[in-house]
């Protein structure tokens, strides 16, 4: 066993909760050999923890038969110095639950600090002899001979399966066809019982066809007759649309014709009226200052003037009726342009 001292490596990762995939340390040197760190996140492993393995670098440039045997162990700490440790003796993950992580603080801003000692305990480089190849080799041939034996027992096993399936897929092959054959007889049977009674409905089909065509032509023609029937009476309705057009048209311009005949005529009547009205404002106007002025001579000499009041009443009575006259001539022409009206609207009804 080799003696050689230990030694220490630190890997800072900044941002640490960020990260998804698989992060690599530096490589560093370790009893005269290369080591690095590879720290699988939480997001990248598909396991709810942090993994952390060492590994031997450049491992493929190496002879085969190196081997590396070390005691090492991983630290974990925080920029306050706080620190969870732990020892392994071979390069297995070490599991770190998130929840140490997180609620111990040792994601202090969000960085992760990975310290690992490791003390190498033997180192085999490739040439070198240790005594133990021999054995080794003659365990490898031994092993090496079994696996051979092993395989040439398989072969024959798999063999003997493969001529045992044949044999099965031959029988079932025949049985298949068997069937099939069987199968292919009932389809013809079957196919040509469907033949013949296809043909007996085309048959049956084609008679029924040649009556509804019968029947169907004999439709049509009455329904020409009908269509040709009904094309005259369009003809006709039309024809007699265009006559009660032209009797309308004419209808209409001898009424709009009386209509602005009574048009006129209204207007004349309330000329008539309002002429009437001042009229009979004037006049008992007069009546009244020739009332005021009776009334005044009576207090004087109501002897003298009792006959020239009489003569004024008589007067104003004849007036009176004049004007009632007046009214009745008034509303007789009303009634008439009245009456005209409604024979207009009688005859255009």
């Amino acid at each position: 066993m080799e003696n050689h001292q230990k030694t220490s490596f630190t890997f800072e990762i900044e941002n640490f909760s960020e990260k998804k995939y698989l992060i690599w340390s530096p490589i560093f040197i370790s009893g005269q050999c290369q080591w690095f760190v590879k720290v699988y996140p939480i997001k990248d492993n598909n396991y709810d923890h942090v993994s952390v393995y060492l590994h031997v670098a450049n491992p493929q440039s190496l002879r085969p038969g190196w081997k590396r045997r070390a005691h090492f162990s991983l630290i974990l700490s925080n920029q306050s110095g706080k620190e969870f440790c732990t020892e392994l003796s071979s390069s297995y993950p070490k599991i770190l639950p998130p929840i140490k992580l997180k609620e111990e603080g040792f994601l202090e801003n969000d960085k992760l600090i990975i310290t690992v000692e490791v003390k190498v305990v033997e180192v085999v480089h490739p040439g070198e002899l240790t005594g133990k190849e021999m054995v080794e080799f003659k365990e490898l041939q031994d092993l090496y001979n079994g696996v051979q034996q092993n395989k040439e027992v398989v072969k024959n096993c798999e063999l003997m399966n493969m001529d045992m399936k044949q044999d099965s897929l031959k029988s079932n092959h025949h049985e298949v066809s068997l069937k099939d054959k069987k199968r292919d007889d009932a389809d013809e049977s079957r196919f040509q019982k469907l033949e013949e009674r296809l043909k007996n409905l085309e048959l049956m089909e084609l008679d029924c066809l040649k009556s509804k065509l019968e029947e169907v032509s004999i439709k049509n023609k009455k329904a020409d007759a009908d269509r040709s029937r009904v094309q005259r009476l369009e003809e006709r309705l039309k024809n007699l649309e265009l006559m009660d057009l032209d009797c309308l048209k004419s209808k209409l311009e001898l009424v709009s014709i009386k209509n602005k005949k009574a048009d006129a005529d209204r207007s004349r009547i309330q000329r008539l009226e309002e002429r009437v009205k001042k009229l009979e404002l004037m006049e008992l106007d007069d009546l009244k200052s020739k009332l005021e002025e009776v009334s005044l001579e009576r207090k004087k000499s109501d002897d003298a003037y009792r006959s020239r009041v009489y003569q004024l009443e008589e007067c104003f009575k004849n007036l009176e009726l004049m004007v009632l006259d007046f009214k009745v001539e008034l509303d007789k022409k009303k009634d008439k342009s009245c009456d005209d009206g409604f024979l207009l609207v009688d005859e255009f009804a």
